[in-house]
Parts: C-alpha cells; structure tokens; sequence
C-alpha cells in the first residue's frame, strides 16, 4: 500500500511541476521523480526534435555526467532508428520495450557495453506519446537482471504520459514567454523612442566616423532642418571650426573608452542647410 501511495504522489508530482523553470530542469526532475518512485538508480529521457525528426537524449538521472554524450559517440542514433534496437522499436511501434537483462538482448552490444560502467543490467523503455504520435522515450535502468511487474509498467505508462503533459506546457509556456519579451521589448523601444524625439534638449547620435544616425526634434529645430537633410551628413557640416575640434576630441576619448565626466558644449552652423532662415 505504502508502494501505491508513493507512485501516485510521484505522478502528482511530475502533473504539478514549475513548467517557469528551465526546460532541463523539468526534465531532470520528471526523471528523478520517476526512477526514485520506482527505486531504480538511473534513467534517460530522449526527445524527438520537432523540426528535424531526430531523436536525442536530453537528460539523465544517477548516471555519469558525459554519458549522454557517450551514448551518441558510441551507439550513436543509427542504431535508433533501427527497428532492429529497442529504441528504435518503442520509437516505431509506440509499445513500450523491456529489457529483462541486457546481457541477453541481441543486437544491442553497444548499449551493453555502456551499461558496465553505471553498474545497471535491466531496463524499461517507455514510448512519450502526445496523442498517438511518439515524441520521445522515458527509460528506466534498475541494478539486477528481473521481471518487471504489471504495477511497475503501469506507472511507468502513466508516468511517460504525465511527463508528455509536463513538456508540452513547458514548450507553451517558453514560446508565450519570448512572445511577451518580444511584446516588452517593443513597447520599450517605442517608450524610449518618444522620449528621444520629444525630449527638450537637442539630441542625437553619431557613428565612429561623425556621421549623424539619429537626431531629435529640438536638434532639427536647432538646426532649422528636416531629417533628411540631417541624417547620413558629417557633424562637420553644422559646426564651428572651433567645435568640431572639441566634439572630435570628445569622440576619440569616448571610442578608447575614457569617461567624459562634463558636458561639452558645442556651437552650431545652419549655414549650410537649405531650410534655415
């Protein structure tokens, strides 16, 4: 009874997970919860990549740190999409594939030989389904060769299920966050934009060469122009000889990262503006 109570809170707490963390984070949590409510030392996750159909292992529990990485040099995913590997069978079937000891599993010696050092010698795989189509795989190791229990599979069925629910919340929940960064970050650039155009002091921004990029409304006011005589001309061409010496020592100073603790003022020329008057 005490074994029932412990899945079913397992499986709550896989459904109740923080979808607002990182997208690895709730995948090694799914794994963890998994694999301690069924007292197995480690497991994978793999996914299938929604733009390319290639399947990757994302995460791991109780495993060394590399071995992700190690599966994909040594047995690489040919092997997966065989149908030939038990992978590749939950992958193409959408049934779940038990390995009652990988000693005796034909055909899968590289998984064999990568199963040595993390000591397990029996596993699970479980098919990740959204609907009937398989997204990935929730795999499961446990330490001695053994028969593995109807109970056992059962949970892991709904377990692999809760997991899907669990990714696809947290892949909504990521895209309407950049949507709303994106939204905010809009929103700011037109706040700051209006500031800039409407401020009260003449302002604007120039290239490394002097050449205006941006002016506001009072600098055209200043200045007696519109922005398209502006924009693209050399700050040359609206300054005193005098000025333009101080504003191209301010500029060298600024470019070589000094900080330019007082303003520095700048007398103007509209002589040679079309619109001045």
């Amino acid at each position: 009874m005490a074994g029932d109570k412990s899945k079913l809170k397992a499986l709550s707490d896989i459904a109740l997970l923080d979808i607002s963390l990182e997208f690895d984070e709730i995948l090694k949590n799914i794994l963890k919860i998994t694999c301690e409510a069924l007292n197995a030392p480690s497991g994978t996750m793999m996914l299938i990549n929604e733009d390319s159909g290639e399947p990757r292992m994302v995460a791991s529990h109780g495993l060394p740190q590399d071995y992700p990485e190690s599966v994909h040099e040594i047995a690489g995913f040919e092997a997966v999409k065989r149908s030939s590997g038990a992978s590749g069978r939950v992958l193409k079937t959408g049934e779940y594939y038990l390995v009652p000891n990988i000693l005796e599993e034909p055909g899968d010696k590289p998984r064999y030989d990568l199963s040595r050092e993390p000591g397990f010698s029996s596993r699970i795989f479980m098919p990740i389904k959204k609907g009937l189509k398989v997204t990935g795989l929730l795999n499961v190791n446990l330490e001695d060769p053994r028969k593995f229990t109807e109970e056992e599979i059962d949970f892991l069925t709904i377990a692999a299920s809760q997991a899907s629910f669990a990714v696809h919340k947290a892949r909504n929940y990521s895209r309407l966050e950049d949507k709303r960064f994106e939204a905010s970050a809009k929103e700011s650039e037109t706040i700051y934009r209006e500031l800039f155009e409407n401020a009260e002091d003449p302002m604007y921004t120039l290239d490394i060469e002097g050449n205006f990029l941006t002016i506001n409304n009072s600098g055209l006011r200043i200045l007696g122009c519109t922005k398209e005589e502006v924009i693209g001309t050399h700050i040359s061409k609206w300054l005193t000889p005098e000025s333009l010496l101080k504003a191209q020592e301010a500029l060298k100073r600024q470019v070589s990262g000094e900080s330019i603790q007082h303003p520095v003022i700048l007398e103007g020329s509209t002589r040679d503006c079309k619109g001045c008057h």
